[in-house]
């Protein structure tokens, strides 16, 4: 009977359906999703990428192994828009209805279907499944629910609240439960989130590397930071995304014979992030950068390689600032005169505590009444994601009240509990990633931004899961 199941299983192993789904378990396959983001980001190619993600996903979830190939599509949709199609700024792009936007709608009914038949097919792996942080995601995502509760704003900005606080939720839980409850944990490999991580850092780069080129970045020799955008996010979320990946390119750098690449390639996103002029991502780089060459030097079996590729790269480094130190000093002159100015982050955090003493228990809803945070959408685009108030801490103040803040207590204490006991190195490098969203959060609104919300939410699921991997 056992000789009839393997005969079976190799016929599977040789068929067309087989050999695809080995491909969707490798490198390549991430390296595939993740080259037609950038494609779309630089060409405006979103609706022709978005197709080919809508037929990837209905693969997945008729003809799959598992959903494990969905980790890279899930965050490459985020990053594949473009500066042309930037909802924010251009009231033409495509994410509109009558422009693309309708037929955006319908790729997202298709997957939802496609999705959903794949968690009845399931069923019984999902149900059997441990969700340590659901409990968490869960409360916390009760506490959006709740904002605004009995405020001033919440009669008239009622259903935009509604909405708002639904998103930030899907956000944080369904990609978890996709991930945590729809991967063969035995039988997935222990870096595919790394992978993901890794080419999803060079994919921010060539936008990077777009942005700087195309565009009207430096002039008279100096970096405008103004002008670093593109289609889902201005400078400062793409120097927070690419810090985050910092930790993924190290990672790789401890399991490979040629690892030294990851450590030369790790140095890249830093020297990336410094591009970006976002100071809090800077920060936080440079200080998880340093973590990850201790912690790439204490795992790693090539060790005596990549100290080499590590020093090799400092010593490039320091010899170019003093080839071109003023050439350089100029470039970030603005940056540097900015220094550790807050931006106006001093009264936008004085009038959101204001506002929660107004309304200390659920707080004034994401809509809140009378000062706002500056306005960063010249579209409409603002009706749908409100300003924010550019600190973790005060948005749930200002937004969800104490009730809020405890959720999220409750939350980070569930993550934090995770990651430190048991420890792997998987666990380790893919915390690192975490802890730069949440660091720079305390200074910025990336926590409430959806696309590293979701790269954080599949983090936690693979966090949670590393131990089982093959």
């Amino acid at each position: 009977m056992t000789g009839i199941y393997s005969q079976a299983q190799k016929l599977e192993d040789r068929s067309l359906t087989g050999r695809i789904n080995r491909f969707l378990s490798t490198p390549q396959y991430i390296m595939l999703v993740v080259l037609l983001a950038a494609i779309s980001n630089i060409f405006s190619l979103e609706l022709a990428v978005y197709g080919m993600y809508t037929v990837l996903v209905v693969y997945i979830c008729l003809f799959g192994t598992d959903m494990l190939p969905m980790t890279p599509i899930v965050i490459c949709c985020y990053v594949a828009p473009s500066a042309q199609n930037n909802p924010g700024r251009e009231e033409t792009s495509i994410f509109f209805p009558g422009h693309g936007g309708n037929l955006i709608v319908l790729y997202g009914a298709v997957i939802a279907a496609a999705v959903l038949y794949r968690l009845i097919r399931d069923r019984k792996q999902f149900f059997s499944q441990k969700y340590t942080l659901l409990p968490g995601l869960l409360i916390l995502s009760a506490g959006y629910l709740l904002s605004g509760i009995g405020s001033d704003a919440y009669p008239a900005a009622i259903w935009q609240n509604l909405r708002f606080a639904l998103v930030q939720s899907c956000t944080l839980v369904l990609p978890y439960l996709l991930i945590a409850g729809g991967v063969k944990w035995e039988e997935a490999r222990k870096d595919y989130f790394a992978w993901v991580g890794f080419c999803l850092g060079g994919a921010l780069l060539l936008q990077i590397g777009w942005i700087y080129f195309s565009g009207n970045v430096v002039l008279d020799g100096v970096i405008h930071r103004t002008q670093i955008y593109t289609g889902w996010g201005m400078h400062n979320n793409l120097g927070n995304l690419l810090a985050m990946m910092i930790p993924f390119a190290f990672y790789l750098a401890t399991k490979y014979r040629r690892g030294w690449i990851g450590t030369v390639v790790g140095s890249a996103f830093l020297v990336g992030v410094l591009l970006t002029c976002s100071r809090g991502s800077i920060l936080m780089a440079a200080v998880v950068y340093v973590i990850c060459v201790l912690l790439m030097l204490h795992y790693a079996k090539n060790r005596r390689n990549n100290f080499i590729a590590f020093v090799s790269v400092v010593c490039i480094l320091v010899l170019m600032f003093l080839l071109f130190h003023k050439q350089i000093l100029q470039l970030f002159s603005d940056l540097l005169r900015r220094g550790t100015d807050p931006s106006g982050r001093h009264q936008i955090y004085s009038e959101g505590l204001k506002l929660f003493f107004r309304r200390p228990v659920f707080g004034n809803s994401f809509f809140s009444p009378g000062f706002m945070p500056w306005e960063w959408s010249t579209t409409q685009f603002t009706e749908f994601l409100p300003s924010r108030w550019h600190s973790t801490i005060i948005q749930l103040l200002t937004s969800c009240g104490v009730v809020g803040l405890a959720a999220y207590g409750f939350h980070r204490i569930q993550t934090v509990r995770l990651f430190l006991k048991d420890h792997t190195k998987e666990k380790n490098f893919i915390g690192c990633s975490l802890l730069v969203l949440l660091c720079c959060s305390l200074v910025d609104c990336h926590f409430f931004n959806i696309g590293p919300v979701l790269f954080y939410a599949m983090g936690l699921a693979f966090g949670e899961h590393s131990h089982k991997s093959s």
